[in-house]
């Protein structure tokens, strides 16, 4: 239901467990770890996201993947921006990085060239525009900038721009 953007069946399977005990919003698939919450980012269902969260979905769990990614790095992954913003704004970490790599979630959008995904990453402060990754160590900006996706890269240089003159009227 989740991966298909039913939003009444995701609420009418929740509600079937109205103590809790069986834990719908956070079962975990066997192939990989993913829940409801993170098969909605990926799928971009930003409406199912609601009665998850409300049955206390967690939002920070990690896919038994070797990247280890969370709902919140699949959706700026996928670019789904309404997602992003949701599960930015419910409490999700913007802090955790990608096993291995150490990359950032700036770091994942600026790989895939996703500015309106990096944008609102900037709203919510949860760029990391001085995080050197592990794997190439590498800012967002220099990511973008080599592999070639320029809108990203300028959106990147922009914020760093507007940083550094805050910090300087500080």
């Amino acid at each position: 239901a989740a991966a298909s953007g039913w939003y009444d069946l995701v609420a009418v399977l929740l509600a079937q467990d109205e103590s809790y005990e069986k834990d719908y919003a956070n079962v975990r698939d066997n192939l990989n770890g993913s829940t409801p919450l993170i098969i909605a980012s990926a799928n971009g269902h930003h409406k199912v996201l609601d009665p998850l969260v409300l049955r206390k979905a967690k939002l920070d769990v990690r896919q038994r993947t070797e990247k280890g990614w969370t709902a919140l790095m699949i959706a700026v992954y996928n670019n789904r921006v309404k997602v992003i913003d949701k599960l930015l704004h419910g409490g999700a970490d913007s802090e955790m990085l990608e096993l291995g790599s150490g990359r950032t979630l700036c770091h994942i959008a600026a790989a895939q060239g996703h500015t309106d995904s990096i944008k609102m990453l900037l709203r919510y402060d949860a760029c990391g525009l001085h995080t050197l990754s592990k794997l190439d160590r590498m800012t967002p900006y220099g990511l973008a900038t080599k592999i070639g996706h320029e809108s990203a890269a300028n959106t990147l240089r922009e914020a760093k721009v507007k940083y550094v003159e805050k910090k300087h009227e500080e």
